[in-house]
């Protein structure tokens, strides 16, 4: 398969635009590695600009909210786990995520050593 070279420049624009931009992405993954999670904690620790991003995560089926008497619990979605092939048990989630993160900052701290050590 091949395509006309008309659409390129506007599929490449479509494949290397992000799911999420990095506001709502931090703030999903908070969520979902503090899961279920008052809705005031989120704003608390994220900032006010995260009704935003709670709106977004919702439209995108990512995470639910449910309303509690006057509170709202926030929880991530089937599609979530499905998505970023993780568990849908919260523990198991968690588990993961916290491997993830792990991953993630092995190689910035990696990269301070060497620095250290070359000076």
């Amino acid at each position: 398969m091949q395509l006309k070279a008309d659409y390129t420049g506007k599929v490449r624009k479509l494949s290397t635009k992000p799911l999420l931009s990095a506001g709502p992405l931090k703030t999903l993954s908070y969520i979902a590695f503090r899961q279920p999670i008052l809705q005031t904690k989120v704003v608390d620790v994220r900032g006010h600009h995260s009704y935003g991003h709670l709106k977004q995560l919702e439209n995108m089926e990512l995470i639910i909210r449910e309303g509690i008497g006057k509170k709202r619990v926030i929880k991530t979605t089937q599609f979530f786990a499905d998505f970023f092939g993780l568990s849908n048990d919260p523990r198991a989630m968690k588990r993961q995520l916290k491997t993830t993160f792990q991953d993630v900052e092995k190689p910035k701290k990696e990269g301070k050593v060497d620095t250290e050590k070359a000076e």
